[in-house]
């Protein structure tokens, strides 16, 4: 039995590419919401000492959020000639948070460097985890495809 279910999966996997699986997909957009989200904080801050800069931060991608995006429910492509149909299910939006005043400096800035340096370490983090995943099921797609 085990080596039944051996062989069906290594012929699943030989037949689809990895770039055709859905946790492909949900890397590349996980790779994709961390990259973007780098580049605003790296904006904010090259603004840390820009007068009534308010800092800003992409907004966590959430399963409502992608629902509403998407408009409606998009039958799976199943096959290579199946056309792609739908907008992308990973909408970044960029928010800017209400701060207090006690948060803001003199000069209208709202910028705490160290905040934004914990929020870039945990990004680069989280970039590396998937950099790490995609390894590994690299790896398992190559070791089933030796072994048919």
């Amino acid at each position: 039995m085990t080596i039944g279910l051996c062989h069906a999966f290594c012929a699943t996997a030989q037949a689809m590419s990895i770039f055709q699986s859905e946790l492909f997909t949900g890397i590349r957009e996980r790779l994709s919401w961390l990259t973007e989200r780098q580049r605003v904080l790296a904006e904010n801050v090259a603004n840390a000492n820009t007068a009534n800069y308010k800092p800003r931060d992409l907004a966590p991608p959430t399963f409502d959020a992608m629902v509403k995006a998407s408009g409606r429910v998009m039958p799976k492509a199943t096959h290579a000639g199946h056309m792609a149909m739908g907008p992308s299910l990973s909408p970044n939006t960029v928010e800017v948070k209400d701060y207090s005043a006690r948060d803001i400096k003199i000069n209208g800035n709202a910028v705490s460097l160290e905040d934004q340096m914990i929020k870039v370490s945990e990004t680069a983090m989280d970039y590396q985890g998937m950099i790490g995943l995609l390894r590994k099921w690299q790896n398992m797609f190559k070791a089933v495809s030796t072994r048919v």
